[in-house]
């Protein structure tokens, strides 16, 4: 059953959240609550995001549970993606009723305060709310059916940035009890430096030199929403306006996830950045100087990148090379430095790698981001679904092996994979079928590794 729409706590605007008791009749939530204020992209309509009630007042979640009794279940809670501007826990793409029937687990999908309403300077608030929800979740999962004590932590892009920064929050160390990351998008978790720069151009984008935050307070949720578009249409800085921050209010250094002994299991899809380039007209018609002009911020000898970058992606056009390029600086390359830093540091981790490609819009997005958020709640019959993952035959055993995968490491607190170390670097890849591979590419980790060593 779904029990919907359940506050979890209230807030003000600019103001932590206060946590609140459990619905005393908890049956009685049929309808998902508020999400906070956003403008919806073309891939949150497609999602159904428009049609929802937009409020400040959005601190909501919803529970799926096979019943509401004593059972003391694994409990999976999701941190939806979004960049941290758009997105909210009670998608349909994010129902957590299939998995709790598959697994005999308790789903819990949260709202968080986004945008300009949740991060705002370097308080982040939003990850406030987060911490809140799994606070919640320890006082009151029991009366769900849930063990407070069996709690997965589960995100993907920034709700994957997300758990990485509430693995490194010391508020959260009896909240979760492991945790799993999809995609985390972690290139935009940013200093207080940024985070006060971002602050100060939200200001003056609202026309408040004079009056700081306050006048923020006193601006209409329009208003506020309008201040912050200005700063997502700068492409150059718009990834970090948005984000937690380290240090900051709750996390005081990021590589304190890297040194957490609880466990972790982390990837990325193969072709991340396909949903962003796949439809832009820049990267279809890309000449050779403009490719090298874009990579050439982190590689000296682009040229030999993209040939390496060839050989690996057969096929590819040059401006799906230079998407590959992106979709490894941004996402795949920060991820294994996680897995490296946390086999440094004697964590246990386990690394996996989503390769299946979606034959939708004739195969052009491959295995892109998002790609295997229906594959592992198993949610495939969701609509709209099969308009982004294709309709091939294979599609429902993908979905089993992965929301098993899941379900397994909820119970347990190990995933059934060897756990990653850099000697053979085992990795799960997911594809048409699922198999364990040491070090999928390994002159692309190199090259990424070398890249990083000479930033230093």
């Amino acid at each position: 059953m779904s029990v919907r729409g359940i506050r979890y706590a209230t807030a003000e605007r600019f103001a932590p959240p206060r946590i609140c008791e459990a619905n005393d009749d908890p049956e009685r939530g049929l309808a998902s609550g508020a999400i906070c204020p956003q403008i919806p992209s073309a891939l949150d309509r497609l999602l159904s995001l428009s049609d929802r009630e937009l409020s400040e007042d959005c601190l909501f979640l919803d529970v799926h549970t096979p019943a509401i009794d004593q059972a003391c279940r694994p409990v999976i809670v999701w941190i939806h993606g979004g960049a941290f501007v758009t997105g909210a826990g009670s998608l349909p793409w994010y129902d957590g009723s299939n998995l709790a029937q598959r697994g005999d687990v308790v789903v819990v999908s949260i709202n968080y305060r986004l945008g300009a309403f949740g991060f705002t300077g370097s308080d982040d608030l939003g990850l406030s709310d987060q911490l809140t929800a799994l606070e919640w979740v320890q006082r009151h999962i029991g009366s769900f059916g849930g063990d407070p004590d069996r709690v997965t932590v589960v995100g993907e892009s920034a709700g994957g940035a997300s758990v990485i920064a509430l693995m490194a929050a010391h508020r959260s160390e009896s909240l979760f009890a492991q945790a799993w990351a999809m995609s985390p998008s972690l290139p935009q978790i940013r200093s207080a430096h940024r985070a006060d720069q971002a602050a100060a151009a939200l200001i003056e984008a609202a026309g408040l030199s004079d009056d700081g935050h306050d006048g923020l307070r006193r601006l209409s949720t329009s208003e506020l929403l309008a201040a912050q578009a200005v700063l997502l249409e700068h492409r150059s800085s718009a990834l970090t306006a948005f984000a937690p921050t380290a240090p900051g209010a709750l996390v005081s250094d990021l590589s304190d996830a890297h040194r957490d002994q609880r466990p972790l299991v982390i990837g990325t899809t193969r072709d991340e950045m396909q949903l962003f380039t796949a439809f832009d007209a820049a990267y279809a018609s890309m000449a050779p100087d403009e490719a090298r002009r874009r990579i050439s911020h982190r590689f000296a000898q682009p040229d030999e990148v993209l040939a390496l970058y060839r050989h690996h992606r057969d096929g590819a056009t040059l401006g799906q090379l230079v998407s590959a390029i992106q979709t490894d600086e941004m996402f795949r390359a920060p991820v294994l430095e996680v897995l490296a830093a946390r086999c440094e540091a004697g964590t246990r981790s386990w690394a996996y790698w989503f390769t299946k490609a979606t034959s939708a819009f004739g195969g052009a997005l491959g295995a892109c981001h998002g790609l295997d958020i229906p594959y592992l709640f198993d949610n495939l019959d969701q609509p709209g679904v099969e308009m982004f993952t294709g309709n091939d035959p294979d599609r429902g055993g993908l979905a089993a092996q992965m929301s098993s995968d899941l379900i397994g490491f909820a119970t347990t607190g190990s995933p059934p994979w060897s756990a990653y170390q850099t000697t053979s670097r085992p990795t799960r890849v997911y594809s048409d079928t699922t198999v364990d591979e040491s070090d999928p590419e390994p002159e692309l980790r190199s090259l990424w590794e070398d890249a990083a060593r000479d930033m230093l």
